[in-house]
């Protein structure tokens, strides 16, 4: 009985030492006396003992020693760096620290004291995990310090992380925006396709770029530069949302103003001679292409010479910005009256291809411009002349069009001003 009653305690304790051997960590236990009275596998594997190293009843001291002699406590007199670790050892208190090794592994040491003396302590091989930590600390630092907005949407497509970037942007706080879909703080200045686009890059890709506009809380409107990325789990569904915002709003602010500068008068806000000429050509293209009649306008005012010699050139550019005022009022939305240089105008009049519909613009503009104009107090009059050509020739250029109306405007001067004349 008693025999295989130790047979089984044998088998009992076999099975542990099995278990013991096939943990991830290391494992040790000293007695009272600080001698080592069982340690598995792993305890060479992790902590890099020669294979025949460890025995049992080994002094603690003497694996100190060992390890201090091979610099994994660092550098230092070997006796002190023993005695140091053999007065913690003493204590018999519970520790736990971590232990950078000479090849840079990082090992987890927990000990806790056995109630009779001595330990059972554990080594944890942690190198990945303090990488992982570290990957993630540094990724937390790009996050906290990025100048990009950056926000993170669940499957649900609600807002689940934004760093301070994004706060800063949209003016909202963390706990306003948590819970939240990304399309409140829409702008309303795009439509729905432009959505729908976005949605379809996103299925057929995991990916769009592109600029957006959006609402701020403080209701301003602001222009980013997006990149949207899908996160997938390893079955392939998407898990996440990423996006990556980049304000904009002073670039494009910037480019608007020099676009402006390069293609508008700066005295009216008119139309320039380059913009003219860019939109003189899509007319032109455009009637080629589906038959769109156009007519052109040259305008010169009459008098205006004076008014400069007489008044001084601030009172002729009041003049001239109050005389495209009145141009303006004088055409359509999808028209165009363009200051070309000086005191010369021109309009282009879409889908006009008739004598009759041309006059009654013609008119409409030597009425305007024949009521006196009042600059700082004082009553001006001026007339103007016009010269009128239509595109009737598929072959006809911008230059052959241009080249008819101003002919046709100097032919109303010739005839006495404040009239218009077609181009023959």
């Amino acid at each position: 009985m008693n025999s295989m009653s130790d047979k089984t305690k044998a088998a009992d304790w076999q099975a542990v030492v099995e278990g013991v051997n096939h943990l991830g960590q290391a494992f040790t236990i000293f007695n009272a006396a600080l001698e080592l009275v069982f340690f598995n596998q792993q305890m060479n594997t992790i902590l890099g003992f020669p294979e025949n190293y460890l025995r049992q009843g080994m002094k603690l001291e003497e694996i100190f020693r060992y390890n201090a002699e091979r610099g994994e406590y660092g550098k230092g007199d070997i006796d002190t760096l023993v005695a140091e670790r053999m007065e913690l050892a003493r204590k018999f208190e519970p520790h736990r620290y971590e232990r950078s090794r000479p090849d840079g592994t990082v090992v987890e040491i927990i000990g806790n004291p056995l109630p009779q003396g001595g330990f059972v302590t554990t080594y944890t091989d942690i190198t990945e995990r303090r990488k992982t930590q570290e990957k993630l600390r540094l990724a937390s630092i790009v996050l906290e310090n990025a100048n990009e907005s950056i926000s993170v949407t669940d499957t649900k497509n609600e807002i689940i992380f934004v760093n301070p970037a994004f706060e800063d942007f949209t003016g909202y706080r963390q706990d306003e925006i948590l819970g939240k879909r990304p399309g409140f703080m829409r702008s309303g200045r795009h439509d729905e396709s432009f959505y729908t686009e976005i949605h379809d890059s996103m299925e057929e890709r995991g990916t769009w770029q592109g600029e957006i506009s959006y609402r701020r809380k403080n209701g301003e409107f602001y222009v980013a530069w997006v990149s949207l990325t899908a996160i997938h789990a390893d079955d392939g569904s998407i898990t996440n949302h990423i996006c990556i915002a980049h304000d904009i709003t002073s670039r494009k602010e910037n480019e608007e103003r020099i676009w402006r500068q390069a293609n508008y008068d700066a005295l009216t806000q008119l139309p320039n001679r380059s913009l003219f000429r860019e939109r003189l050509t899509s007319a032109i293209e455009y009637s080629r292409h589906d038959d769109a009649p156009f007519s052109l306008i040259y305008l010169d005012l009459d008098g205006f010479k004076p008014v400069n010699d007489i008044h001084g050139h601030s009172v002729g550019d009041e003049l001239l910005k109050a005389v495209g005022k009145r141009l303006k009022k004088c055409i359509r939305i999808n028209d165009t009256v363009a200051r070309l240089g000086g005191d010369e105008f021109a309009i282009i009049c879409l889908g006009i291809d008739e004598r009759e519909k041309t006059v009654v613009v013609a008119e409409k503009i030597l009425s305007a411009l024949a009521k006196p104009f009042v600059i700082d107090g004082t009553a001006l009059q001026i007339y103007a002349s016009l010269g009128i050509a239509f595109f009737e020739d598929r072959r006809d250029t911008a230059d052959i069009v241009i080249d008819k109306a101003d002919k046709a405007m100097y032919a109303s001067k010739r005839a006495g001003k404040n009239q218009y004349t077609f181009a023959s």
